[in-house]
């Protein structure tokens, strides 16, 4: 099982996301000069509740940076993702069974005066287990 690969499956099968990113989702560090708009992710926390005989229902706290050139593409590439996104359930192509994708506020907006590029900034609890 792999979640990453599971919700890249997902996002990246979403018109409004591909539209403005394609496929670039990075994990934790972008390229440097990467083509924009671009989404990079990092995992925050997260909790687990095993039992005897499985891992449980799991919790991971998930951050999504949406980096534009422009703040409005930053901003339509965060509000793209919360669409696809938020109030998920499913199975993802990976096996992993998304209990639910659950929006933590609205978010931040950043502007990186060294990369020259706008950040908004997204968060989710994702509730999941293997199926």
């Amino acid at each position: 099982m792999n979640l990453k690969a599971g919700l890249f499956s997902l996002l990246s099968g979403f018109s409004g996301i591909t539209a403005l990113a394609g496929t670039r989702f990075y994990p934790i560090t972008v390229p440097e000069n990467p083509t924009l708009p671009a989404i990079r992710y990092l995992y925050v926390g997260g909790s687990s509740d095993p039992t005897f005989e499985t891992s449980g229902l799991q919790k991971l706290r998930i951050q999504f940076d949406c980096l534009g050139a422009t703040a409005d593409d930053a901003d339509a590439l965060r509000t793209a993702l919360i669409q696809a996104l938020n109030g998920y359930r499913g199975a993802l192509s990976d096996g992993t069974y998304l209990q639910l994708a659950d929006l933590l506020g609205p978010g931040t907006d950043f502007f990186d005066n060294d990369a020259r590029q706008y950040r908004c900034i997204v968060e989710f609890y994702l509730y999941f287990d293997f199926a």
